[in-house]
């Protein structure tokens, strides 16, 4: 006999037509027609290990690449000139659009289960189809690019999927934000607004942007948000620091909520904390 794939992935079932047919390529096929068996029978591979894998010269097998490239038939996963760099990744049309159809079926399930979310997090994505961080990434790169997939931060989405209240969750949130209107430097605590509209809703309207929590418990319409940045800022213009007494004193509110706001600015590079003063950053 004639040993034609020396490395194979895993046991080939006997009699199988689609093996017989590889093998068949990795004896009498062309250059390119090895190439791209080697990319079935082993999937998403760097481009180093897919020509080395196919027992080809390289100058050989890097000019057979582009004509694989432009027919579909072979995916480059990753950005990049394939000659200098020999690590990008690579695989198969087959494989590129079963992966991509599992992707999206689970997220579409996710959309279905959870309709008050966003978008299914990347993380548990990667968990549920198996695959190692640096493949996942390329993945996720190349939906994202063609459409089929939206990003929202860690979130992954359909650009169909839109997060719709209904008219008595909407009722629910109207009434909370007339709590923060009539009280907006001293706001409803974290826990009772999860009493009034629920906790999946809640989270709806701080990603669409009308709440910002600032801290565990102490959470702000942002345009109140916003008006107490400018005249935190333009204070700290005008005399160069703030102190957690005057910030409370102006805005009428506790020193619960002067801390929250304050640590919040620190935290995020605003403004820096020296003694009982804030200064800008």
């Amino acid at each position: 006999g004639q040993v034609v794939d020396p490395a194979p992935r895993h046991r080939h079932k006997r009699f199988s037509h689609q093996v017989l047919h590889r093998l068949q390529g990795f004896r009498f096929g062309s250059p390119a027609e090895v190439l791209l068996q080697t990319a079935l029978n082993h999937g998403v591979l760097p481009l180093s290990e897919l020509i080395e894998r196919s027992h080809l010269e390289r100058e050989l097998a890097l000019a057979e690449l582009p004509a694989l490239l432009e027919g579909g038939e072979l995916v480059q996963l990753e950005p990049g000139d394939q000659h200098p760099n020999l690590s990008l990744l690579f695989a198969p049309r087959q494989v590129v659009d079963a992966i991509r159809d599992n992707a999206l079926a689970e997220v579409a399930r996710h959309h279905a289960l959870n309709p008050l979310r966003r978008g299914l997090p990347r993380e548990e994505l990667k968990s549920r189809l198996k695959l190692a961080p640096r493949v996942f990434n390329a993945f996720v790169r190349l939906m994202v690019g063609s459409g089929v997939l939206v990003e929202h931060g860690t979130l992954l989405a359909l650009p169909s999927h839109r997060v719709n209240l209904s008219p008595a969750q909407q009722t629910a949130v109207d009434q909370l934000l007339s709590r923060f209107s009539q009280a907006p430097y001293a706001t409803p605590s974290i826990k009772e607004c999860v009493a009034l509209v629920g906790e999946d809703v809640l989270r709806v309207i701080i990603e669409r942007g009308d709440l910002l929590q600032v801290s565990a418990d102490v959470i702000f319409r942002r345009v109140d948000y916003d008006h107490m940045l400018e005249i935190v800022t333009n204070h700290m213009r005008q005399h160069g620091a703030l102190t957690v007494a005057e910030f409370r004193d102006h805005f009428g509110t506790s020193r619960k909520y002067a801390l929250a706001f304050l640590e919040y600015l620190d935290a995020h590079g605003v403004t820096v904390r020296d003694g009982d003063f804030r200064r800008l950053q």
